[in-house]
């Protein structure tokens, strides 16, 4: 009697443990479906944001009607990037972007957005063509968008950038810069542009303006502006940063090259750098053929 007891005790503890087994599967279940459905609303929007970046951002047709050839490479870290190149054609002066906002994916993005919106104006609407008179007004809409007065959160996100303005028919380069240099490759020679040790934003250089250089130029001339994404990529047998250094070679000599060969030569050393590695940052090189 005390075998059957036991055996029946037994067996309604081995149900009650299927049903609890089979109701937390059944729960289990439920919330990987909320999961997948939350992450593809998530992934989906995303991935919208990313044909508004990208809808935005200086289409080729327009890079094609202004300059005697040119190439973007543009590879994010994320879906969408924290790095944005602009250009602008301005009272016979082609004013061109590349930027490195404070941090990538979405919050880059929408900084990206936002640099972009106010470039539009700045140029368009306040009539401002200068390069170093653009970053300094551009850092003042800047810090007022994200440091509105009366705020109780001090911000200090902005963007590193490379500010050339083209005058193709004077043959001189104004720009501006923001902590990035810009190469010029001349024959056999390669320039290292000027740069203000400053972002384009809050911080302790808030209020000391922006310094502008020119320079001549040449028929010929190959101008790459870039941001930091493509050096600092790891990679190589080490697991080492790529460098500026190596960079100004691949450029130097790629240079005599076709710009769409170019463009492939850089996007191609730096997928065989990288190997298995995660890309760390966003890319964008752009090269100008005078």
């Amino acid at each position: 009697m005390l075998v059957l007891i036991v055996l029946y005790r037994n067996n309604v503890l081995k149900q009650k443990t299927n049903r609890n087994i089979e109701a937390f599967n059944k729960e289990v279940n439920h919330q990987k479906e909320l999961v997948e459905v939350k992450n593809k609303e998530i992934t989906d929007s995303i991935n919208y944001a990313k044909r508004i970046q990208q809808s935005i951002l200086t289409s080729d047709a327009y890079f094609k009607k202004y300059t005697e050839d040119f190439f973007i490479l543009f590879k994010p870290k994320d879906i969408v990037s924290g790095d944005f190149y602009w250009a602008l054609n301005h009272e016979d002066k082609f004013i061109v972007m590349t930027a490195d906002c404070t941090g990538h994916g979405v919050p880059g993005a929408m900084m990206s957005m936002m640099g972009i919106n106010f470039l539009n104006e700045i140029v368009n609407e306040k009539k401002i063509s200068n390069p170093a008179s653009i970053l300094n007004q551009l850092r003042t809409d800047i810090i007022k968008a994200l440091n509105p007065e009366g705020s109780l959160i001090e911000t200090k996100d902005g963007m590193d950038c490379c500010l050339c303005s083209f005058d193709f028919k004077q043959m001189k380069l104004r720009y501006a810069n923001a902590n990035n240099n810009f190469y010029i490759i001349r024959n056999r020679e390669l320039i290292v542009s000027k740069s203000n040790k400053m972002p384009v934003g809050a911080g302790h250089s808030a209020n000391e303006l922006f310094v502008e250089y020119e320079i001549d130029i040449q028929k010929n001339d190959l101008v790459i502006s870039f941001i930091d994404g493509y050096a600092d990529q790891f990679g190589g047998d080490k697991g080492k940063k790529f460098k500026y250094k190596q960079l100004e070679e691949l450029l130097y000599s790629s240079a005599h090259l076709p710009l769409s060969t170019i463009k492939e030569k850089l996007n191609d050393t730096i997928e065989y750098w990288k190997g298995d590695l995660e890309q760390v940052d966003d890319i964008c090189v752009v090269g100008i053929k005078v």
